[in-house]
């Protein structure tokens, strides 16, 4: 588990008890449903690096460069690493695989991003239950000025780490949670998973070979 979670979720807005919704295509329905009364039987993650919006990793990396170089300066060890993440975007150990949901559960651009145009399906569920199998839960910040401020505060908490490992999780995790405001109406609420290799699979998509995680 990541190490920093309380360093990333106590920064961001609260996981409340309101449902939030994940929009599908009507054919991975069948993944969710399980012969139990509740619960859900499977649902897959895939990596940041592999979302529609190839640039929404680095936008947030954009972000912590920008504040770290302020003055007083993060330490030589962060500042190279957010250097090294925004050229490559990371490497195994950084590989966030994340699964969204939205605050709105009938939201235009969802059903016609992800739903099939409107005929798929809005899953609701309780984010307090689904935080509980990831490894950072929360919403997406898409106000460029509480964007900086929470990038301060990752940034002031990694201040005296020195694995260099925990240091590229916790910048890839915090960027992942800012995203362009032009995105502001899907109101995100984001999991992440840092899995061991194991756990990771691939399935075809299009002309791609997309892992993810179950």
């Amino acid at each position: 588990m990541l190490f920093q979670r309380t360093l990333i979720e106590n920064t961001l807005p609260g996981v409340s008890t309101r449902p939030v919704a994940h929009y599908t295509r009507i054919g991975t329905l069948c993944h969710f449903i399980t012969d139990n009364p509740s619960g859900w039987g499977s649902a897959w993650a895939t990596p940041v690096q592999f979302l529609n919006d190839r640039k929404e990793l680095s936008l947030g990396l954009e972000v912590l460069r920008e504040v770290a170089n302020r003055r007083p300066l993060s330490n030589q060890r962060v500042r190279s690493k957010i250097d090294d993440l925004l050229e490559t975007l990371g490497d195994a150990k950084t590989d966030a695989f994340q699964m969204s949901f939205s605050g709105n559960p009938d939201e235009l651009g969802q059903w016609r991003g992800y739903a099939a145009n409107g005929m798929g399906c809005s899953i609701v569920t309780d984010p307090v239950k689904v935080s509980q199998v990831a490894d950072v839960a929360g919403w997406i910040l898409y106000d460029g000025k509480r964007q900086r401020a929470f990038a301060r505060t990752i940034l002031e908490g990694l201040r005296n780490e020195k694995d260099i490992n925990t240091i590229g999780q916790v910048l890839v995790a915090a960027a992942s949670y800012m995203k362009h405001e032009g995105f502001q109406p899907e109101m995100e609420f984001r999991l992440l998973k840092f899995p061991d290799s194991k756990a990771v699979q691939f399935r075809e998509s299009g002309d791609r070979l997309v892992p993810y995680i179950d």
